[in-house]
């Protein structure tokens, strides 16, 4: 299997417990750092936290609504990546503790993710990328 086809949900601190807006903006800089890193380790990360940073949150769209579809998007996740802060993160204990009752394994370091033997999955899909030009230009 291609470890682009596993899928990584990257997930730690963004807002718990800010002191001031610079915070965030520390708190996103971590989500990156490490949902690069996942990246270069040639899985496909998915970290709804740097996703859902540019949605602003108004009468029409809720935190609720935010989290409830960070939930929809694990259940097509191979495994959960906690960043270091996630501890300070009662968004990131809440998404803990689906994966957990999903059954995704969940992972506090790089290395665990290349040691783990993620199951075959029959997804259907024969990705050929080759010949597909530059398509991001």
């Amino acid at each position: 299997m291609d470890k682009r086809d596993i899928i990584i949900y990257v997930t730690g601190n963004v807002v718990d417990g800010m002191k001031v807006p610079k915070d965030k903006i520390t708190n996103l800089m971590e989500l990156r750092k490490y949902t690069q890193a996942v990246w270069e380790l040639g899985y496909t990360p998915m970290c709804p936290g740097l996703e859902n940073s540019g949605i602003a949150i108004n009468g029409d769209v809720t935190l609720g609504d935010l989290y409830h579809g960070n939930i929809v998007k694990m259940d097509y996740c191979d495994g959960m990546f906690m960043t270091p802060n996630w501890v300070e993160s009662s968004c990131a204990q809440g998404e803990r503790d689906w994966a957990v009752m999903l059954g995704k394994p969940i992972f506090h370091s790089l290395d665990k993710i290349v040691e783990h033997e993620f199951e075959e999955k029959d997804d259907g899909l024969d990705i050929d990328v080759e010949g597909s030009g530059d398509c991001y230009g």
